[in-house]
C-alpha cells in the first residue's frame, strides 16, 4: 500500500487472510489464494487500484504481486506453493515455486 510500484520477483504474503482490497494502491496486482496446504484456490489478474477487492471463503493466505506475475510464471489452480530449501536469515527473499 502507497509504494509506487513493486519489483518483478517481489511480492506480499498475507496470512491469515482470505479477503483484500486495494484501496490505496497505485498500481496493478495479480493475487493469488491459498488453502491450508498451500494450493492455489483463486486467482485475480490486474486488479485495479481502488477498488473494494475480493473475498476467498476457501482461502487461508493471499500472495500480491505486480501484475503480470501470474501469466509470467504460468501460475494455475491447484498449484501447491513449496518453499525451497536454504532460506536466508532475517529479513529478505525466501525461496519458493509453484508445482
Amino acid at each position: 500500500m502507497f509504494q509506487k510500484s513493486i519489483g518483478r520477483d517481489e511480492g506480499l504474503w498475507l496470512t491469515p487472510c482470505n479477503g483484500i482490497h486495494t484501496f490505496f494502491m497505485r498500481f496493478d496486482i495479480d493475487v493469488i489464494f491459498l488453502n491450508r496446504q498451500m494450493q492455489v484456490v483463486r486467482l485475480c489478474e490486474r486488479l485495479r487500484p481502488n477498488g473494494f477487492g475480493v473475498i476467498c471463503f476457501e482461502a487461508q493466505s493471499v500472495l500480491e504481486f505486480r501484475a503480470g506475475f501470474i501469466s509470467d510464471r504460468r501460475v494455475r489452480l491447484r498449484h501447491v506453493l513449496e518453499f525451497l530449501p536454504g532460506r536466508p536469515a532475517g529479513p529478505g527473499p525466501i525461496p519458493a515455486r509453484f508445482v
